[in-house]
């Protein structure tokens, strides 16, 4: 006789037999959301429908509303239009790029891609929707997958696979085509409700709706953004090292200092250029503004560029942003009362705009002290400053390059840099690295190590972070002078040693635990480099510790 297993299903209580499956259930107790159900959190780990449950469980299922349903629609996609090429251009690759244009950036290895090729290719993934076939998954022996890879010429996949220590795996089957996912994917093609393929630069965009089910119709020209991404896989493509199969096995051949020391040369030769821009448009250029989201290394690319301005013979004065915050009670608010200390409104721009301006002209000015333990300025200390004819003002800080910030200053007198972690590395051919994970992977290490958050904090506050970000930095980096990518191909394996750890405190009945398992899983594919061969000098040492700058 089978067991019986209690279920809570999204807030219900049933009665199931042991090895039901999540489908199954919900053909008892259907989703609640108006779109379809593409996974579920299961005990606090994302699973795909077929998953079946052995024991007692809290089930939650996930749609295109949510981050892990996103996440399991964008996955399917991506298979969807893997599946397109291989039916259309057979022996031809896939190869995934970078997330651009709400939308990740594809090119076909072996095709030039015109127009009519992202129409074929576009009209193939609709009619494999509308077919609404399904998705077999089984466990199968890891070798049998490896072949598979090796025959289709995706050596990368094969490779990952070949250096885990995995004797079976979960596979994927669609319309008799196998794939190793890294992560739930949906049960049918034809939940797939809303997607487009258009063409983008030398490729071309996969599209996808957002969270309210909406096609996003709108394509705002990138081309700073397009620009750092070609320049860093060029690069990375010019080493040998594209993606993490190669990075592995660059390791294990015992060549992780060469690859440490060749990617902070890049970031050397990168500040150098900067700075010399900078030097060449002396002396009207009066202002240096750098911005850039969360865990960027703004601070260490600014104290960098300050080295290099100073060989250039300029002395870089420094305004810091964070004595210009107003106090909690004079700062917008978010929905639910908290400050909202991302808002460009928590800055006093009148005072901060008055003292821009007349540094610029040469002026003196009491720049405010701000106490971050009172949460207000001091009373009475206040900063001189004054920038000399042979001297620079450096403003460094999120809204750096706010034009609201420097509204009243002559635009020929400004340089603006935006820093960003700009991850080119991939997974495979088909898999991407999302360049969040690596800032939230930063900023936990940093934030554990040095600010006494725990890693369940960040992942809770990370959302929020997230959100001023989409509001008040990325609408301006396409503003940049220069778009500094400060992503390190080998920062993972350097980082996995520390974040696994701090994840792993992460309590298994924590809602942070979802987001924790999966950065856990992604860091599993890294072979770690211990930190020693990290230079003083480096974005990472920001964050693992060590610098020689002080912070």
């Amino acid at each position: 006789m089978n067991r019986i297993i209690r279920v809570i299903l999204n807030g219900e209580s049933l009665d199931a037999p042991v090895n039901t499956s999540l489908a199954e259930l919900l053909e008892r107790q259907p989703h609640p959301g108006k779109f379809p159900p593409l996974g579920a959190i299961v005990n606090n780990q994302i699973s795909g429908l077929g998953r079946r449950l052995r024991g007692n469980s809290t089930v939650e299922t996930v749609d295109q509303t949510s981050k892990a349903g996103m996440e399991i629609y964008r996955r399917t996609a991506v298979l969807l239009l893997t599946l397109a090429v291989e039916k259309l251009y057979p022996g031809c690759q896939l190869v995934v790029g970078q997330s651009i244009a709400h939308g990740y950036f594809f090119t076909v290895s072996g095709q030039k891609t015109t127009k009519a090729l992202v129409q074929k290719l576009g009209d193939e993934m609709t009619r494999l929707r509308d077919a609404d076939l399904p998705l077999k998954f089984a466990i199968v022996p890891v070798e049998e997958v490896i072949r598979h890879y090796e025959s289709l010429g995706l050596t990368s996949k094969a490779d990952i696979l070949r250096m885990g220590r995995d004797s079976e795996v979960l596979v994927a089957n669609l319309d008799e085509r196998l794939s190793f996912p890294y992560g739930p994917l949906a049960m049918r093609t034809g939940v797939l409700q809303h997607f487009s393929l258009i063409p983008y630069e030398d490729g071309m965009v996969l599209r996808f709706p957002d969270r309210h089910g909406r096609p996003v119709r709108r394509l705002s020209p990138q081309p700073r953004l397009f620009g750092a991404f070609r320049e860093s896989q060029r690069w990375n493509e010019l080493i040998g090292v594209s993606n993490l199969a190669q990075l592995d096995r660059a390791l294990i051949d015992g060549k992780g200092g060469h690859l440490i020391r060749l990617s902070e040369g890049l970031h050397e030769k990168k500040i150098v250029e900067v700075a010399d821009l900078i030097a060449a448009r002396r002396p009207k250029t009066r202002l240096i503004l750098i911005s850039g989201p969360s865990s960027s290394g703004k601070t260490t690319t600014s104290k960098r560029l300050d080295i290099q301005l100073r060989v250039n013979g300029i002395e870089p004065v420094t305004l810091s942003l964070d004595n210009y915050y107003r106090s909690p009670d004079e700062t917008p608010k978010h929905p639910d009362g908290r400050p909202d200390f991302e808002h460009i409104e928590a800055l006093d721009l009148e005072l901060l705009q008055d003292h821009l301006v007349k540094l610029i002209a040469g002026q003196r000015v009491n720049t405010p002290l701000f106490n971050f333990t009172e949460h207000q300025r001091h009373a009475t200390k206040t900063l001189p400053l004054e920038v000399g004819p042979h001297q620079i003002l450096v403003v460094e800080g999120i809204h750096a390059l706010n034009p609201r910030l420097t509204e009243n200053i002559d635009p020929g007198t400004k340089f603006k840099l935006f820093v960003s972690a700009l991850t080119q590395l991939t997974i495979d051919e088909h898999n991407r690295i999302f360049t969040s994970d690596t800032r939230l992977i930063r900023r936990i290490v940093r934030d554990r190590l040095f600010r006494n958050y725990t890693a369940e904090q960040t992942i809770f506050m990370w959302d929020s972070v997230r959100l001023g970000e989409q509001s008040w930095i990325f609408p301006f980096q396409e503003d940049a002078d220069v778009l500094f990518n400060s992503a390190l191909m080998y920062e993972h394996a350097v980082l996995t040693t520390y974040a696994k750890r701090f994840l792993m405190e992460v309590p298994r009945e924590s809602a942070a635990f979802v987001e924790a398992d999966r950065l856990l899983r992604f860091l599993d594919l890294f072979i770690p480099i211990l930190p020693e061969e990290v230079p003083g000098t480096s974005v990472l040492r920001e964050f693992i510790g060590g610098s020689v700058f002080s912070y």
